[in-house]
C-alpha cells in the first residue's frame, strides 16, 4: 500500500441544491415531511431573468432553487436534485483535479460574496458538483443568516 490520497474532492460538503418548479409548495412539502424551516426567499440574477432561492435554516443545508426555462437552473424537466456543494480552500487545485478527471465545467465565476464558484457535471450520476471558494464563505453565511 502506497498511502496515496484517494481520487476526488478534498473539500467539505455543505449543501444539496434542488431545482423546483414551485418554491413555496416545495418549502411547505419539505417542512411537513421533514420539519425543515427556511430562510427568507432571495432573488438571484440568472441570464435575462432571476431565480428565487432559499436555504434551510439548519445543516445539512438544502438549497431550493425555483429556476427558469432559459437559465442555469432550467425547470422544463421538472423538479430534480441539481448539485452537491463543497467549500474549498484550494479552489484552483480542485478545479484542476476535476478537469484532470475529465469532468466538464458547465458554469462558474466570481461570487457576489467573494471568491469563486464552479459547476462540474457528473454525467452518469446526473448531477453537478459545485465548488465554492471559502474566500466568500463568511459573507455568504452572513447574507443568509446561516450558522458557519
Amino acid at each position: 500500500m502506497t498511502g496515496a490520497q484517494p481520487a476526488g474532492i478534498t473539500a467539505s460538503f455543505w449543501h444539496t441544491g434542488i431545482v423546483v418548479t414551485d418554491l413555496r409548495q416545495a418549502m411547505a412539502e419539505l417542512t411537513s415531511a421533514t420539519g425543515a424551516t427556511w430562510r427568507p426567499v432571495q432573488e438571484r440574477p440568472d441570464g435575462r431573468s432571476v431565480v428565487h432561492v432559499t436555504f434551510s435554516q439548519r445543516a445539512p443545508y438544502l438549497e431550493l432553487i425555483e429556476g427558469n426555462p432559459d437559465g442555469k437552473w432550467p425547470t422544463a424537466a421538472g423538479p430534480r436534485l441539481d448539485h452537491l456543494a463543497y467549500w474549498t480552500d484550494a479552489f484552483e487545485a480542485e478545479c484542476a483535479n476535476f478537469t484532470a478527471l475529465g469532468l466538464d465545467r458547465e458554469a462558474g465565476g466570481t461570487s457576489a460574496w467573494g471568491g469563486n464558484w464552479a459547476y462540474y457535471r457528473l454525467q452518469a450520476a446526473g448531477l453537478r458538483v459545485e465548488l465554492c471558494d471559502t474566500a466568500g464563505r463568511d459573507a455568504f453565511f452572513r447574507q443568509w443568516n446561516l450558522a458557519g
